[in-house]
């Protein structure tokens, strides 16, 4: 099994062309550095995050999402809410406003809004993650899940996940599904072969 999922990750890698998540020497899977991103990107900042017991956390926004220190999800609290928490076990509290997420679908060349019908984003939206979805480009993230907290001068990304669920983009899943692809077959621009590093953000619609 080891051999296996070595000689994959080795093909992934090493493959000379486009390739979804391309794989490297820091994981089968890209791994997103959050606060690399906002080092690198203009008017970007990092999640609210607290790491506790199961004391409640304090509440820096509305919301909190909890997870386990390997990241696996636990669920939700807010202040109302009371979640039955494992004496003496540590925990990752990351504050959000509900209010003010947007969750935003990378596939390949192509930015999808999934809260919107067809997928389209708001045009101020369009310019505050252009910085962003370049900085995923080079990490190999070429389809994830973007979820970020918005404001009219920055944007907190919460988080960045490579592994999108059908449920999350059904609505418009063949317009993913035909950008992904597009990606994936050679074709030709201005006579030259696409390369995987080129990138003009499109905005669907």
């Amino acid at each position: 099994m080891a051999e296996s999922y070595a000689a994959w990750w080795s093909a992934l890698a090493c493959f000379s062309g486009p390739v979804i998540n391309r794989s490297s020497r820091f994981g089968l899977v890209p791994d997103v550095d959050l606060l690399l991103m906002v080092k690198n990107v203009p008017n970007i900042e990092p999640p609210r995050i607290f790491i506790g017991n199961q004391e409640r956390p304090p509440f820096l926004e509305p919301e909190l999402n909890i997870h386990e220190p390997d990241g696996r999800y636990l669920g939700r609290m807010n202040k109302e809410t009371e979640p039955q928490l494992k004496k003496d076990e540590i925990y990752v509290f990351t504050g959000f406003d509900p209010g003010q997420i947007k969750y935003l679908l990378l596939a390949a060349d192509s930015v999808f809004d999934l809260s919107h019908e067809h997928g389209c984003l708001p045009s101020l939206l369009q310019e505050q993650i252009s910085g962003v979805v370049r900085f995923l480009r080079t990490q190999n993230i070429t389809f994830g899940l973007l979820v970020l907290q918005t404001a009219p001068s920055h944007l907190r990304v919460i988080r960045v996940n490579p592994f999108p669920i059908l449920a999350q983009y059904k609505h418009i899943e063949q317009k993913v599904y035909a950008a992904l692809l597009q990606y994936l077959v050679p074709f030709h621009q201005t006579k030259e072969r696409r390369r995987e590093g080129d990138f003009m953000p499109g905005f669907c619609c």
